[in-house]
This record gives structure tokens, C-alpha cells and sequence, in this order.
């Protein structure tokens, strides 16, 4: 047998229509609290939660599940097999054939206005909670993402940051930081141009940063001046200076026991010319002294690129800083409008939908500025690192030879 469960307060006016289920052992379940207008009807094996409102003459189809706390405007008709979430507010004389998600405002045929702002206020739901699910209702559907790229989004997101973390731990020789220890904001930035331009004091073509590419052009360059010399004295004349000592026991009869010793001395010159090699000596050092000149070259215009490489970046770093001072401008202003529409909303100027959007335009402004200031931080990092005096480079111990 099939059944029809009825909670507890329910309004049910006239001409209201509940079937049971269709099935035996099915039924259509009605929670607690719910208002159903005249003419309202609920076809086999619906679930109704608690505390909705039903306006007249809505239909419901076969199998069609509501949530809790939802307003459903007068005619509107919902196909079989749909969901509907809960704190959600359906315009009258629509038509539904899609889920509708929690939260949410929807009119005509399955379209998502927003969200149930109102009705979220009214159910006591703070600022806080509904900027957090104004949040996920842009990821899901501003950001023209379904449901399974938003998931995406936010594992690739999870990891991202579990790998930053992992990467800091790695460079810095220390225990990888928890949650609790990785800073919820990027704090102001104190800028000091004329510090970072104080790094280039003394760096030219004469003088240029001390980098380890340069530092291997510069071993490279002394390693051709040695096969240079080498070569150069190919030619040159050997000569061989030889001095010993030798001593030996002789005897000329048959007693062994008379022996006289022998000593000799000797010594000699000996000189060596190698005059038949020229042609290959003459290209030892014609090549030798072709790669000294080219490494030379490359050390040269390597210098000027760093040197010009440095020049930009600190060009780029005052346009940073001048784009962070603006985003840091609108951060203020922004978190001014928030609390300025919250004293507006307390005089009875502003509505709760204009402090929400306050809020909004404040998270705007809050990301910007965090992206830049870890722009202009990035920038500072590449700077020093081109000029080899980055700080954090400084701390680590020096390689063993």
C-alpha cells in the first residue's frame, strides 16, 4: 500500500490536492509548518520539506523534491523528477523542467536571477553567510562554470596552495607551515624606491653584478688564457740539465774479502727543438685566443644586458608601486562604502542589498590589492635577483668547494 505522511502545522486551503504514492510501499511526504493556497497540487511521491510556502494554483509534478523555507509564487508548474533546495523564491507563472539550487531567485522557464537575498536576511542568515554563498553562487554560475569545473577550480586551487607551501618549506629549510601559520591577507607594503636604487650604486661595465653566469664566463676566460700560454711556448726551445753519483765494489781475485769501491761522477746537458710543429702551434694559439676574445665578447654584452635588464625592472618596480598605491587607495574606500552603507542602513537610507553590495565592491578591491602587492613584491625579487643581492639568497650557507 501507498501513503500520504503529514507533519505537524500545516496550512492546507481549499481545493488543495495531494496524491499518494504511486507505488505500494511509497508515499508523498509533507513536513512541518508548510502553507499550501487554494488550488495547489502535489502529485505522487513529492517530498516537501518544512516551513515552504505554496502561493495558489502551484503544481507539482510526480517525484518532485522541495527543500525547506522556499516561496513558490501562484502558477507556477514544475516537471517530474526535479529538485528544488532550500531558501529559494520561485516568480509566479513559471515553468520548470531543471534543479533549482539552494539559495536562489528564479522566473519564466529555468532561469537563475540571483540570489533569495531578502529571504536569506529574513531567515537570519548574517552578512558574513551570505557573502560566502554570493561567493559560490559567482564561482558557480558568473564564472560560466558548471558544477564539475567549479570542483576543478578549487582541488587545482587546494593544491596549488598545498604545493606553495611545500616549496617554501623546501627553500627554507623549515616544517612546512599549517594552515593556521599561512596569513589570511597580504599586508601593506612599505615602499622604499630610493633603497632598491641604492643597489645599483657602483654597478657598470667595469663593475658588474657578480652573478654566476659571469662568474663562469669569467673562469672560462682564464682557462683560454692558460691554453694560450701553453701553447705560446710550444716552440720555445727544451733544454735538460743532468748531475749524479755512482759507486760500485770490484775485485780481481778470488778472496771476495778484497774488494775496492769505485765512485764516478757525471753530469751533462742535453737541448731539444721542436722545429717541425709551427703550423699546429700557430693554430693552438690562433684558436685559443679566438675563444678568449669571444668569451670576452659574451662577458662584456652579458654585463650590459644585466645592467639594462636592472634598469628596466627598476622602472617596472615605480610602476608597481604607483598601481599598488592606487589599489590600496580603492581598498580604502571600499572598506569607507561598507561602513558607510551600514550606517545608512541603520538610519533606514540604505537597504540590506545595498550594504551586500557594498561588501561585494570590497572584496573586489581587496583582491586587487593583494595582487598588487605580491606583484610589486615579485617584481622586488626579480630586481635583486638580477643584481645577485637578493637577501634571502644571502642567508643560505655557501656550497663546499
Amino acid at each position: 500500500q501507498s501513503s500520504v505522511i503529514l507533519g505537524q502545522k500545516n496550512v492546507i486551503r481549499e481545493h488543495v490536492t495531494i496524491h499518494r504514492g504511486s507505488k505500494p510501499g511509497s508515499m508523498t511526504r509533507i513536513g512541518d509548518g508548510n502553507y499550501l493556497m487554494v488550488g495547489a497540487h502535489l502529485a505522487h511521491d513529492v517530498v516537501l520539506g518544512d516551513r515552504n510556502i505554496l502561493a495558489n494554483a502551484v503544481l507539482l509534478g510526480g517525484h518532485v523534491h522541495i527543500g525547506n523555507s522556499t516561496f513558490i509564487g501562484g502558477g507556477a508548474v514544475f516537471h517530474q523528477f526535479l529538485r528544488i533546495g532550500d531558501f529559494c523564491v520561485i516568480q509566479g507563472n513559471g515553468s520548470f523542467s531543471k534543479d533549482i539550487p539552494h539559495y536562489c531567485a528564479a522566473q519564466l522557464k529555468n532561469r537563475i536571477t540571483g540570489l533569495n537575498v531578502v529571504g536569506l536576511r529574513r531567515q537570519g542568515f548574517t552578512a558574513e553567510e551570505r557573502g560566502e554563498i554570493k561567493k559560490l553562487f559567482n564561482l558557480l554560475f558568473c564564472s560560466r562554470m558548471n558544477l564539475t569545473q567549479a570542483n576543478l577550480s578549487v582541488d587545482r586551487a587546494q593544491e596549488d596552495y598545498d604545493s606553495a607551501r611545500r616549496t617554501l618549506a623546501k627553500l627554507s629549510g623549515s616544517p612546512v607551515l599549517s594552515d593556521d601559520q599561512v596569513p589570511d591577507a597580504i599586508p601593506p607594503v612599505a615602499v622604499s624606491l630610493n633603497t632598491l636604487e641604492t643597489q645599483m650604486a657602483g654597478i657598470n661595465g667595469a663593475n658588474p653584478p657578480d652573478t654566476n653566469n659571469l662568474r663562469a664566463l669569467e673562469q672560462q676566460i682564464q682557462i683560454e688564457q692558460l691554453n694560450y700560454k701553453n701553447a705560446s711556448v710550444r716552440l720555445n726551445p727544451k733544454f735538460n740539465f743532468v748531475v749524479g753519483l755512482s759507486q760500485d765494489q770490484q775485485s780481481y781475485t778470488s778472496n771476495i774479502g778484497a774488494k775496492y769501491g769505485v765512485k764516478s761522477y757525471y753530469y751533462g746537458t742535453s737541448v731539444s727543438w721542436s722545429i717541425f710543429d709551427g703550423l699546429a702551434t700557430r693554430g693552438l694559439k690562433s684558436g685559443s685566443l679566438a675563444r678568449r676574445r669571444q668569451l670576452e665578447q659574451s662577458y662584456r654584452t652579458m654585463s650590459a644586458d644585466l645592467i639594462e635588464q636592472a634598469q628596466s625592472q627598476l622602472k617596472q618596480l615605480g610602476f608597481a608601486a604607483r598601481g599598488m598605491a592606487i589599489s590600496d587607495q580603492y581598498l580604502f574606500l571600499g572598506e569607507n562604502g561598507v561602513r558607510v552603507r551600514k550606517d545608512d542602513m541603520g538610519r533606514g537610507l540604505a537597504s540590506q542589498a545595498d550594504v551586500e553590495a557594498a561588501q561585494m565592491a570590497l572584496f573586489d578591491a581587496r583582491i586587487n590589492a593583494y595582487n598588487a602587492r605580491l606583484d610589486f613584491l615579485l617584481r622586488t625579487t626579480e630586481y635583486l635577483s638580477t643584481l645577485a643581492k637578493d637577501p634571502a639568497v644571502a642567508k643560505f650557507s655557501a656550497p663546499h668547494p
